[in-house]
């Protein structure tokens, strides 16, 4: 019998693994896909996550030391990332990097391991693999927005969005000269069904995508027309190829926008985006989820070492206390008033244009970027600048947006 059975071999599944073997104990990972599969995911890692776990260079497709916004009206905001930057990567490599590291140190991965069901004995767990049974004394959830594995647990999919995305294909010398080393937020509803669209550059590619409240063709259509007839875009992807992953260009997945009330139940934790924790403001999991595999991880081991199971409503109280009131909930109020309503591209360009001229405001902006402090912070600065930014609008969308803003 296993001590800790994890379900998913993603960043939080695979962090959670490895940190857990290297204490000695007995882990396996349930992943049900093969190695390197493609899951849909940008694949941009920001500061604050690659100073938790750093990454090796050989995995890094670029370094993102530049950040650019851009608003419907065509204004740009330049950041400079270079104090803090962040990483792009491909998901499958990235994702196979960390399941490695955790074999590594001890862990057993188990690939094309789809769990199919999952019973809580009293004192153990039982899942369900194919026609074989796993046995372990308690089961982490790292499955990501899965509604059929969700019920064994007790659980239903917390509020969320989608996310759309291509990878295209261009020769190295193109991208460099066209992109360089840039990540690109574009805040515009006519190329975006909710939130963003973005830009993100890879050594011979770059990753494209969007979200949206619902699954439709008018995303893909919207999507498609920022590829290749923005004014921005059209020129720089000339030349660009999609690339097929089973059988598909285009992808989507389901990001959630809203934590889960409680993270642990009988003999389980919950970890990274199963337990609903997504960063509201930019949507990335990865941060997230090594802070909480990381948490699971002393938790799940003093549970087992100190034959205490109150370990596991520890855990998600030090989840909510420390991720979730101290950073996610602020993030909330970031996105609210950005986003999904009739006045924010409007809102988008007013900041924007702001931000060109007041250097508190810039570093804001840099911060949710690199997310090296809290949502707090940059929350804080917004609040502070209200009144400059609603003094960009007519006295009726001034009004508007006032009862909207933070």
């Amino acid at each position: 019998m296993y001590e800790v059975a994890v379900i998913g071999g993603g960043v939080a599944g695979a962090t959670f693994a490895k940190r857990f073997a290297k204490e000695g104990h007995k882990v396996v990972v349930l992943e049900r896909k093969t190695e390197k599969s493609y899951k849909p995911c940008a694949g941009y890692i920001n500061y604050a996550a690659r100073e938790l776990e750093p990454i090796d260079k050989r995995v890094i497709e670029r370094v993102a030391d530049i950040g650019k916004l851009y608003s419907y009206t065509g204004a740009e905001l330049k950041l400079n990332l270079n104090k803090y930057p962040g990483a792009l990567v491909y998901p499958s490599e990235y994702h196979q990097y960390l399941r490695d590291l955790a074999a590594d140190a001890g862990a057993e991965i188990r690939y094309s391991s789809e769990v199919k069901k999952v019973e809580f004995k009293e004192k153990h767990v039982v899942l369900q693999v194919g026609t074989e049974s796993v046995k372990a004394k308690y089961c982490v959830g790292a499955f990501g927005m899965n509604s059929m594995l969700m019920k064994f647990f007790g659980k239903t999919l917390p509020p969320h969005i989608y996310m759309f995305q291509y990878e295209f294909q261009l020769p190295s010398k193109l991208v460099e000269e066209r992109f360089g080393n840039a990540v690109e937020f574009y805040f515009d509803s006519r190329y975006t069904g909710y939130g963003y669209t973005w830009v993100f550059p890879k050594k011979n590619g770059v990753t494209v995508g969007t979200y949206a409240l619902q699954l439709n063709k008018e995303v893909i259509t919207k999507l498609n027309n920022f590829v290749f007839k923005h004014e921005r875009m059209k020129e720089r992807m000339r030349g660009a190829q999609p690339k097929k992953f089973e059988k598909r260009y285009i992808f989507a997945g389901i990001v959630p926008t809203e934590v889960l009330p409680e993270l642990y139940g009988k003999r389980y934790v919950l970890v990274g985006e199963a337990g609903g924790l997504t960063d509201p403001l930019s949507y990335h999991g990865i941060y997230n989820s090594i802070r909480s595999a990381r948490l699971a991880a002393t938790f799940l081991s003093e549970a087992l070492t100190l034959e205490k199971p109150d370990k596991l409503k520890e855990y998600s109280d030090t989840v909510l206390s420390e991720i979730y009131h101290a950073d996610i909930e602020f993030g909330t109020k970031i996105a609210k008033t950005l986003y999904g309503h009739e006045l924010a591209d409007k809102l988008a360009d007013a900041v924007i244009k702001l931000a060109k001229t007041d250097e508190e405001l810039r570093e804001a902006l840099t911060t949710m970027l690199h997310h090296k402090s809290a949502r707090h912070a940059p929350l804080g600065v917004l609040k502070k600048k209200k009144s400059k930014i609603l003094k960009r609008f007519g006295i009726v969308e001034a009004m508007k947006l006032s009862k909207q803003f933070l």
